[in-house]
C-alpha cells in the first residue's frame, strides 16, 4: 500500500497528510514527519532530519528498525575533544559538542544498531547480551543494562548456519565487546 499511495500523491501533486503508527511508513513515505508523544508534538522535519538529529530520547527510539540502543553513562569530565563518560567502569570520549554543567551528571548515550560492530572502532563497551534475535544476516543481542533496547552486528552465513535459533539464558550469553564507528547521541 506504501508504493500506490507514494504514486498516487506524486500523480497528484498534492499535498497529502497520511497517520501512521508505523514509523517505517513515515519514513519512506513522507517528506517531512510529525512525531506525536502522548498528543503533543516531539519533533517535525525530515525523516532523515529526526533519524540523525533527534530532539530528544522518545524521536530517538521511535525513528529507527531496530530500535536505538539506550545505555546509562556518567559524565566524566567535558573538553574541546568531546564528553568523557563512563559506563559500567568503561570510559570513552565521544565526540560531541558539549553543553554546561554536564560533568557529574547522569546521561543516556544513543546508538543506533547499525553503528554498531563486534571488536574494533573508535569507542568500544562490553556488554552482556540477554537476548539475541536472528533477523536473516543480523543478529540483534539486547545488553542487559537495556533490557527491552537492541545492539546489532553482522552475521556471517556460516555463523547464522550454525547458531542457535533459540532464546538463550542471559547467564549463557558471555559479555560482547562493541565498538561504534558513527554518531553518537547524548
Amino acid at each position: 500500500m506504501r508504493i500506490e499511495l507514494a504514486k498516487l500523491h506524486r500523480q497528484l501533486k498534492a499535498t497529502m497528510i497520511y497517520v501512521t503508527h508505523d514509523q517505517v511508513e513515515a519514513m519512506t513515505m513522507a517528506d517531512r514527519i510529525v512525531v506525536l508523544d502522548a498528543g503533543n508534538i516531539s519533533q517535525t522535519g525530515a525523516p532523515l532530519e529526526l533519524y540523525h538529529k533527534p530532539a530528544n530520547q522518545f524521536v530517538a527510539g521511535f525513528i529507527g528498525n531496530p530500535k536505538m540502543n539506550f545505555l546509562p553513562v556518567t559524565c566524566k569530565s567535558v573538553s574541546a575533544a568531546g564528553v568523557e563518560v563512563d559506563y559500567l567502569g568503561q570510559t570513552a570520549v565521544l565526540p560531541v559538542t558539549p553543553r554546561y554543567g554536564m560533568a557529574g551528571k547522569t546521561l543516556t548515550l544513543g546508538i543506533r544498531p547499525e553503528h554498531i560492530q563486534l571488536n574494533g572502532g573508535d569507542i568500544v563497551f562490553t556488554v552482556t547480551p540477554t537476548v539475541i534475535e536472528r533477523l536473516g544476516r543480523i543478529r540483534s543481542p539486547t545488553p542487559r543494562s537495556t533490557a527491552r533496547r537492541r545492539t546489532s552486528a553482522p552475521c556471517s552465513p556460516a555463523a547464522s548456519a550454525s547458531a542457535p535459533t533459540h532464546r538463550l539464558p542471559p547467564a549463557s550469553m558471555p559479555p560482547t565487546a562493541i565498538s561504534s564507528t558513527r554518531r553518537h547521541c547524548l
